[in-house]
């Protein structure tokens, strides 16, 4: 959890404030802080640590994903939103020690092969495919 130095105020659609209403605690959970603040507002005090940036539009799209969801598929739906959001981009910059921190957490992972959208997160590359890329075969 991430408190924001400001809270942050954060209008819903009225269908987004229905699922919102529903799922209040299971956010609580996994580290939002949200009150009510007015008619379909809420004021956001901290949000998850992974998305301390991007928590907005990410709240925005959970609430309409879980709109036509079961409750007994939020929990993983978040879950799975969550990572999604805070996951490293392409491009992005990291440290020798973030990388290898990001592969240890790999390799303890209980599906590290993809991510929870099923796209891949390892791949195998033969010593042949290897070298054809090189221009060695």
């Amino acid at each position: 959890m991430q408190g924001l130095l400001e809270p942050a105020t954060f209008e819903v659609n009225p269908g987004q404030d229905e699922i919102l209403k529903s799922c209040y605690e299971e956010l609580a959970e996994f580290g939002f802080s949200l009150e009510p603040f007015g008619a379909r507002t809420y004021l956001v005090r901290a949000v998850p640590g992974l998305l301390a940036d991007s928590w907005a539009g990410m709240l925005r799209e959970l609430l309409d994903s879980l709109s036509g969801e079961t409750r007994s598929h939020w929990e993983e739906k978040i879950v799975a939103s969550i990572a999604c959001h805070g996951a490293v981009r392409s491009g992005q910059a990291l440290s020798d020690d973030e990388m290898r921190e990001l592969v240890r957490q790999l390799e303890q992972a209980a599906n590290p092969h993809t991510c929870p959208h099923g796209r891949p997160t390892i791949i195998h590359l033969s010593s042949g495919q290897l070298e054809k890329e090189f221009g060695r075969s």
